[in-house]
């Protein structure tokens, strides 16, 4: 038996929520015994963000945001009871619908970066696109690839602008703090859907035993640029669109 609780966290992640089970035996016995599973990052966040004043610049523009986001029905649906195969694979197809042309616009910022600025982000970047892994579980779900191509895409202006590094570095903050709070996600579909990485939770598994490491790669790249007060000005507008654009995207009217 299981069942989830919400935890407010600094994590900047989409839907951050803990996932609790019932001690079996007290169960039984109709006691609700709840162990709750800490979130590593948190500590970790809050400890890192005094050392990084653009982390904490960050964590500070998008809360607001990321409260509202965290209240989206389509992701709150992910710990609901009734959750359906059917209702994970259409939030699974407008996530790709947000995530490929952002990625696509991300690629696109960066090759029109300077030498410099496109060092700066060079390990950002690298191996951190989500749109396949979203491919992916959508043909485990059983989508043909034809399927794929015909869903909707956000157009360009539903999503944040993306010009220049400070956007590029903003926009990225939401998508892997996303990443970085998908493992609980991925327990709960396992646990409700049976739905593990392998036949449709890549998405939500993200970088699997590596989240970790990764976040912390590239908390210590935010740490390592050299911004000042209107980049960094620039940076938190750029997350903070990116969190709003996700969450109108998702709650369009078809």
């Amino acid at each position: 038996m299981a069942f989830c609780v919400r935890l407010r966290s600094p994590v900047p992640t989409t839907c951050v929520l803990v996932y609790v089970d019932l001690v079996h035996d007290q169960a039984r016995q109709g006691e609700s015994v709840q162990i709750v599973e800490a979130v590593n990052a948190r500590s970790a966040e809050a400890t890192g963000s005094r050392s990084n004043p653009l982390l904490a610049e960050l964590r500070q523009a998008t809360e607001i945001s990321h409260q509202a986001i965290e209240r989206n029905p389509r992701l709150k649906q992910l710990f609901t009871s009734d959750l359906s195969v059917t209702a994970y694979r259409q939030l699974l197809a407008d996530l790709l619908g947000f995530y490929e042309p952002v990625e696509a616009q991300l690629d696109c910022a960066a090759l029109l970066l300077s030498d410099a600025d496109r060092k700066a982000i060079a390990l950002t970047t690298e191996g951190r696109w989500k749109t396949p892994w979203l491919r992916h579980d959508l043909r485990n779900l059983g989508l043909s690839d034809e399927a794929i191509a015909g869903l909707p895409r956000a157009p360009r202006s539903e999503c944040p602008g993306i010009e220049g590094l400070p956007s590029v570095i903003g926009c990225l903050y939401v998508l892997e703090g996303a990443t970085l709070g998908g493992k609980l996600i991925s327990r709960q579909i396992e646990s409700c859907l049976d739905i593990t990485a392998a036949n449709g939770g890549r998405f939500y598994h993200g970088y699997g035993p590596d989240n970790g490491p990764m976040w912390g790669r590239f908390r210590q790249q935010l740490a390592n640029l050299d911004m000042d007060a209107s980049q960094t000005a620039k940076i938190t507008t750029a997350a903070v669109e990116t969190f709003s654009a996700l969450d109108r995207w998702l709650m369009r009217e078809e």
